[in-house]
């Protein structure tokens, strides 16, 4: 105990700072629980970070325009719509700044408010090409193997026709159903591709 003080003189002065404030802490009677949470949640955050810099972008269709950025933030206060009838090829993408090994991509919608098929693109880096995982009529796709993905490309290939039925009842002109998007839900597979499965989700 007697070389303990040399042994912490050595130590680098920021860790020296950090202990000295943990030592302060635990003499107040701060419970350790919380002193270790706020030790391991600085790496914790920087290996799976929870969705700070995603951004999105789509189509645009002025002069109405929601920002796609409230795809990704979910709930109805926040969900994106296109606002206007669906067309083939218009698309969404959302990038998630760090690549992410994942496993399961889901939209949150509701009813019609989706493509009836759509086409499903990744890129696994920004200087990487995009790949074709397929077209999927479900919005909820399970990824066989889970890749690494730092951006995805949701394009419709075919449209959802049928009109909104309020409209139709109604003898109003008849519209159909813009895309909207509530919520996008990432699982990331966090240790060896197979296990600790989470869903990515926003800082509360």
């Amino acid at each position: 105990m007697e070389s303990l003080p040399d042994f912490i003189s050595n130590l680098p002065v920021g860790l020296q700072y950090t202990l000295a404030v943990l030592v302060a802490l635990a003499t107040i009677g701060f419970p350790i629980s919380v002193i270790m949470r706020w030790i391991t949640r600085w790496p914790m955050l920087r290996l799976w970070p929870h969705r700070e810099g995603w951004s999105a972008d789509c189509n645009k269709n002025p002069p109405k325009h929601l920002d796609p950025n409230n795809a990704w933030r979910g709930g109805r206060a926040t969900s994106w719509s296109q606002m206007r009838e669906q067309k083939v090829n218009d698309y969404f993408y959302l990038h998630i700044k760090k690549p992410r090994v994942i496993s399961r991509i889901r939209l949150c919608t509701e009813g019609i408010r989706c493509p009836k098929r759509y086409s499903l693109e990744i890129r696994e880096s920004d200087d990487k090409d995009w790949m074709t995982l397929g077209q999927y009529e479900s919005l909820d796709v399970t990824l066989e193997n889970p890749r690494r993905i730092a951006a995805i490309k949701w394009s419709i290939a075919e449209p959802r026709s049928e009109p909104w039925e309020d409209g139709a009842a109604s003898g109003d002109s008849i519209s159909y159903p813009a895309w909207a998007i509530y919520d996008i839900e990432l699982t990331e597979v966090r240790l060896f591709g197979r296990w600790w499965q989470r869903v990515i989700e926003e800082r509360t």
